[in-house]
């Protein structure tokens, strides 16, 4: 049933008690419907002052539409009628870390877990929002990640293997693909080149999309599929043996513990290779039974396998691609050339603008003469939280009128947006990734820090694949010290503006065939490391640099490619050494909250 349909269905207009209508609410919610679902929570509030349902989906709605202060309030009321509803914390878990009140956050978040121990997803929620905290150590984070498959996952291994891989010479590897971004989604983006450029005579594409409700996008991606799989509306048992069924050779993940994502398909291991990458999240897992993470020397440097659950294949280049949406407007000029000052800008998630972030950025804005920063997304269409972030900027000297806070929608404006902005300053220690790619598009530079192993470090694998390797800061001081010397140099920053979309265009970002004959290689030799008689696990011989690698051609052809692709190969000869016991980190554990060991020890 459409929203409309179920919005003047006789049913829903009948609706004549405040819980009938706070359920229609959280439906019409589901349905991202939200100004029909916001007059049905309002009108079950009104009925019912002290409904808690109205006042916790009403919480939800709100964070979603971008008022995270009143989400916060609203979520509170309910809290306060219904005291032991994980859901209603969770919410305010949510909204607090989408204001930035991270260990605010932390503490609901767990609050929530400990009345509802199994929830999984609620779980994962924690674990990407522990990787905005510039505060806890990164194996304090990645025993977190230990912690959840303790609980969630390892449960679900098989206790003997459901099926051994099927001999693939002579035939096409099955490639399963799952992700919940199979429609109009940032996952798109990066997803649907790579799953193009695939070479069909080598191997056979399965989609597992959990996708509710298909538009354009999906239809993009129904086409390019061999076989397409609806798992929206399946339970995690269903979506395993779906695949087991298609006798998948290797599973590949592009969701990780966003919203949508089947960690617990993954668990029960369908498929005999099971690999995840930068996309969805970009770090680990945490699960026992992925076999691999895909990264690349910058993502995960030397010494950094130890935050992995997953044995580290770094490929010779950059895992991912992007594909400009073709509605992306020329690169603006230099606005700093009419404008008289330098505007830096930044268009992600609020969260990630952590105490660190607030006093680099505010460095930076006092020591640029007049200098703005722009701050672009739907939560600062809520002057409440506007009032939030003003105040964090002006206690470090940086003057309201210096902070440009706007939400620009539908998604073309943002990009039209850029063309206000000189520089662009990513967040750290967890980048951003999107909207990184779409200021660089837009010919706007982006000065980064590198930090964590994955997600902290996408700024750097970005950079380096289009050769910006001089605007990669190792620490705050560079950070700050870069953006104010860039600010400094008007006529450099004109030049690297107007080259920068070609520069782009050229880079590896952009190879989508050449980034889908580097993992074809490195599947099929994930594969051949495999007895046809053995579980997974065992190899069947190491890989060695004269190995054939299948040839290749596309309409992008570079030089280096076939070399890439034989080290990518030479590589996965490191790959799956036998898992000794976790990495101790329990006195980092100890430090950072005793109830992390109230929580793991709790039955």
């Amino acid at each position: 049933m459409t929203a409309p349909a179920l919005a003047d269905h006789p049913a829903a207009i009948a609706c004549d008690t405040a819980d009938a209508q706070a359920t229609l609410g959280a439906c019409l919610l589901g349905l991202e419907q939200f100004d029909a679902a916001e007059r049905a929570l309002r009108g079950a509030l009104a009925r019912d002052p002290l409904n808690a349902q109205g006042f916790g989906y009403l919480g939800a709605l709100l964070l979603r539409t971008g008022r995270p202060v009143a989400s916060e309030t609203a979520s509170r009321q309910a809290i306060a009628l219904d005291p032991d509803e994980p859901r209603w914390i969770a919410n305010r878990a949510a909204a607090l870390h989408t204001q930035g009140r991270h260990f605010e956050a932390e503490t609901q978040g767990r609050r929530a877990l400990a009345l509802q121990p199994d929830d999984a997803a609620g779980h994962g929620v924690l674990l990407l929002a522990l990787n905005d905290r510039h505060d806890l150590p990164s194996e304090v984070i990645f025993a977190e990640y230990q912690r959840w498959d303790a609980r969630h996952g390892r449960r679900w291994l098989p206790a003997a293997p459901v099926r051994r891989l099927d001999p693939i010479r002579g035939r096409r590897l099955r490639i399963g693909y799952v992700s919940p971004g199979f429609r109009e989604h940032t996952i798109a983006w990066f997803a649907e080149p790579l799953i193009a450029a695939h070479n069909r005579s080598k191997v056979e594409l399965f989609l597992y999309a959990e996708v509710s409700t298909e538009d354009e996008t999906t239809m993009r991606f129904r086409a390019l599929a061999d076989h397409w799989r609806t798992t929206a509306g399946h339970d995690d048992a269903a979506v395993a043996a779906m695949i087991r069924h298609d006798r998948i050779d290797v599973l590949v993940d592009l969701g990780g513990h966003t919203a949508g994502g089947r960690m617990l398909v993954f668990a029960r291991r369908p498929a005999p290779v099971q690999l995840t990458g930068l996309l969805g999240h970009g770090g680990t897992s945490g699960l026992s039974a992925v076999d691999a993470f895909l990264g690349n020397v910058a993502l995960v440097p030397p010494n950094a396998e130890a935050l992995f659950s997953e044995p580290v294949i770094r490929l010779p280049r950059i895992p991912i691609v992007y594909q400009p949406p073709a509605n992306m407007p020329p690169v603006a000029p230099l606005p700093a050339r009419s404008n008289g000052y330098v505007t830096f800008g930044y268009f992600g998630r609020p969260e990630r603008l952590n105490p660190t972030v607030t006093a680099t950025w505010s460095r930076i804005l006092r020591a640029v003469p007049g200098s703005h920063l722009v701050l672009n997304n739907r939560a600062y269409q809520e002057p409440e939280f506007c009032d939030l972030v003003a105040e964090r900027f002006a206690v470090l000297g940086v003057p309201r009128d210096r902070i440009d806070m706007i939400y620009t929608a539908p998604q073309p404006c943002t990009w039209v947006a850029y063309g206000a902005i000189d520089i662009a300053l990513d967040p750290f220690p967890h980048n951003a990734g999107t909207t990184a790619m779409e200021a660089l598009w837009q010919g706007v530079p982006v000065v980064t820090l590198a930090s964590r192993p994955g997600p902290g470090r996408l700024g750097s694998a970005i950079l380096g694949a289009i050769a910006l390797d001089d605007w990669i800061a190792d620490d705050p001081d560079a950070y700050a010290a870069h953006a104010i010397a860039a600010a400094a140099n008007i006529d450099a920053l004109a030049r690297l503006r107007a080259t920068l979309r070609s520069r782009f265009e050229a880079s590896p970002l952009r190879d989508a065939p050449g980034l889908a004959r580097c993992l074809e290689a490195t599947y099929r030799a994930l594969c051949e490391r495999q007895r046809p008689d053995s579980p997974l696990g065992t190899p069947q011989r190491r890989m060695t640099d004269d190995d054939p690698i299948d040839e290749f051609a596309s309409e992008r052809d570079r030089p280096a490619r076939q070399a890439a692709v034989r080290l990518a190969a030479a590589r996965v000869r490191e790959l799956m050494p036998p898992l000794g016991p976790a990495r101790s980190v329990r006195r980092a554990v100890e430090w950072h909250d005793d109830g992390i060991a109230r929580l793991e020890a709790a039955p």
